[in-house]
């Protein structure tokens, strides 16, 4: 009973690292989606290449992905 208890336990060990690895491996995809968009925002701002059209379409399409 005691080693049936004992594999129940690893078996959701094993899940719940696999659920947690899943999460961290999302939450960086994203985090480096987000912090291209911002460099890419950084390099536009010093090269001036902002125009009031451009950031409009730009925040628009931004909250649609």
């Amino acid at each position: 009973m005691a080693m049936l208890a004992t594999t129940a336990r690893k078996c959701g060990h094993a899940e719940q690292k696999q659920y947690r690895d899943g999460m961290i491996t999302t939450l960086q995809q994203q985090y480096t989606k987000l912090q291209n968009r911002l460099d890419q925002m950084y390099i536009d701002k010093l090269t001036a290449a902002f125009h009031p059209n451009i950031i409009m379409r730009s925040s628009v399409s931004g909250r649609k992905t």
